[in-house]
C-alpha cells in the first residue's frame, strides 16, 4: 500500500494525499468537500443542516427492508450471520485443509459456507497463513498433467521473479517460464495493454529467463505442437543429425500437410519448398517466397519447422545452404515470433538481427476461440464483411460493434541475410 502511494503521489502517508484531494475539490467546487457546494446539495435535494446518506431515517429504513427481503434479517451483516459457518472459519485447520490443501478460492469457500467473501478473508487473515493464488485454468491443468507425466519439477503461479506479477509456470532448472494467455482475459475489452505481453517477456529476459506465451486455443487445439516446443527447450525431444539426411524439393500438398501438423502458426503460401529426409521420412522443412512486407529483399524465409518431438541438429543450416547454392539470392529477410522463439536458429545459419517490430494485433469473435488476422479486417473490406458497418467509425470500433475483441502479441524479431 505504501509503495502504491509513493508511486502515485510521491509520499507514503495520508495527510498529503488528503490535502491534494481537498485542493482538487477547491478548484472544482470552491469547497473542501463536494456536499459543501450549494449547487450539489440542491441536486441531491439536501437542505442546509439536513442529514444525508445513512444519517437519514428513510435511507436506513429502505436499506433494512432490502436486507429483510434478500436475507430475512435487518442486520447490515445479515449475509455473514451463519453461526455454523463462522465456527468453521474460526479454526485454522479449516483453511489449511480447504484453502491450502484443496486449493479452493475465497469465492468458492464463500459460496459453500453461505457467508460473504469479506468475512471469509477477515477470518483467514487472523490465522497467520500465507495467501495463495488458487485458481487453476483448464489450459494450466493440461500442462500440469504433462509435467507430472514427464516428472518435471516446476513452480506454479510464481510471484518471486516479477513480483507482484505472476508467472503461470516457472522451471528454474532451465530458466524457462510459460504463460497461458486466455483470449478474453488478455483482450482490449478486459483492459490488457498493447505492450503487456512484450513488456513481461523483456522483464523475464533481464532475469535470464526465456518466457513462452501460448494462447488457450493453442493448448486446446494444438497440444502436440505445444508440447514439442516446450520439450525442445527442455532437451527432451529425439535427436536427428542433418548430416544423415538428404534435401529434396517437395510438392505443395506434402508441404502444407507437414506444416499444418508441425508448425504452430500453420501453413502460408510459398514458391520454394525444401524438405529434409531421414531414411525416406520428412523430418524438417523450409519454405521461401517473395517478401510479403519488404520488397527490397530478394526472398523471404517464410517457414521452418521440424517433425514434432524431434530436434534436427544442423537441419536449418543444411536446408538454407541448399537454397543459397541453387537460387543464388543477394539477400533474404525473415521474422521470428517473439512470444515463442529466441531466434537462435537465425544466428546459427548466418542471419543478422535487424530490429524488433512493434506488437501486432489479432481479432477473435466472442464465443469463438480462434485468432483471426487483422489483414482480413482492414477498414476498406469491412462494409462487405460485417453485418453492422458505420463509415464514421474506425476499423477497431466497427469490429467491437460486431462483437469482435482484439488481442496483442509480443511483436516479431526481424532477421536479414546478405551475401
Amino acid at each position: 500500500i505504501k509503495k502504491t502511494k509513493v508511486d502515485r503521489f510521491g509520499v507514503d502517508y495520508v495527510d498529503v494525499i488528503l490535502n491534494e484531494t481537498k485542493q482538487t475539490n477547491l478548484e472544482r467546487y470552491g469547497c473542501e468537500y463536494p456536499l459543501q457546494n450549494k449547487d450539489i446539495r440542491n441536486k441531491a435535494n439536501i437542505g442546509q443542516g439536513d442529514s444525508f446518506g445513512f444519517q437519514r431515517e428513510d435511507v436506513r429504513r429502505t436499506a433494512q427492508q432490502t436486507l429483510i427481503t434478500k436475507y430475512g434479517k435487518r442486520s447490515g451483516n445479515a449475509i455473514s450471520h451463519n453461526e455454523k459457518s463462522i465456527e468453521k472459519i474460526k479454526n485454522v485447520e479449516y483453511f489449511k485443509l480447504e484453502y491450502i490443501d484443496n486449493k479452493k478460492s475465497f469465492n468458492t469457500l464463500s459460496k459453500e459456507l453461505g457467508i460473504s467473501r469479506g468475512v471469509v478473508i477477515n477470518h483467514f487473515n487472523c490465522c497467520g497463513l500465507e495467501r495463495q493464488h488458487n485458481y487453476i485454468s483448464n489450459p494450466q491443468q493440461i500442462l500440469i498433467k504433462m509435467f507430472e507425466e514427464m516428472q518435471q519439477e516446476y513452480k506454479l503461479n510464481d510471484r518471486t521473479i516479477l513480483y507482484p506479477k505472476e508467472l503461470d509456470f516457472y522451471i528454474p532448472e532451465y530458466n524457462i517460464a510459460i504463460e497461458m494467455n486466455g483470449l478474453w482475459w488478455h483482450s482490449d475489452n478486459y483492459g490488457w495493454p498493447k505492450n503487456g505481453h512484450l513488456h513481461k517477456t523483456l522483464e523475464c529476459n533481464k532475469k535470464g529467463i526465456h518466457l513462452l506465451h501460448f494462447w488457450e486455443f493453442e493448448i486446446n487445439n494444438k497440444l502436440p505442437i505445444v508440447k514439442s516446443i516446450i520439450n525442445n527447450y527442455l532437451g527432451n525431444n529425439a535427436t536427428i543429425f542433418a548430416r544423415k539426411c538428404v534435401v529434396k524439393e517437395i510438392d505443395t500438398k506434402t508441404c502444407n500437410a507437414f506444416i499444418d501438423a508441425n508448425h504452430i502458426q500453420g501453413n502460408i503460401g510459398s514458391s520454394i519448398k525444401l524438405g529434409l529426409y531421414h531414411n525416406n521420412v520428412l523430418v524438417a522443412l523450409m519454405t521461401f517466397g517473395k517478401p510479403r512486407y519488404n520488397k527490397q529483399f530478394d526472398y523471404e524465409l517464410i517457414r521452418y519447422c521440424t517433425l514434432i518431438d524431434h530436434n534436427v541438429v544442423g537441419g536449418a543450416s543444411k536446408l538454407f545452404s541448399y537454397f543459397i547454392k541453387k537460387y543464388n539470392p543477394n539477400n533474404v529477410i525473415s521474422y521470428s515470433d517473439k512470444r515463442l522463439f529466441s531466434g537462435k536458429m537465425y544466428t546459427n545459419i548466418g542471419f543478422s538481427f535487424s530490429h524488433t517490430s512493434a506488437p501486432n494485433y489479432h481479432y477473435f469473435k466472442e464465443g469463438q476461440y480462434d485468432l483471426l488476422s487483422r489483414v482480413q479486417f482492414q477498414k476498406h473490406k469491412l462494409k462487405d464483411i460485417l453485418p453492422i458497418y458505420k463509415d464514421e467509425l474506425s476499423e477497431c470500433e466497427n469490429m467491437k460493434l460486431n462483437k469482435y475483441n482484439r488481442v496483442w502479441d509480443c511483436g516479431t524479431d526481424v532477421w536479414i541475410w546478405v551475401r
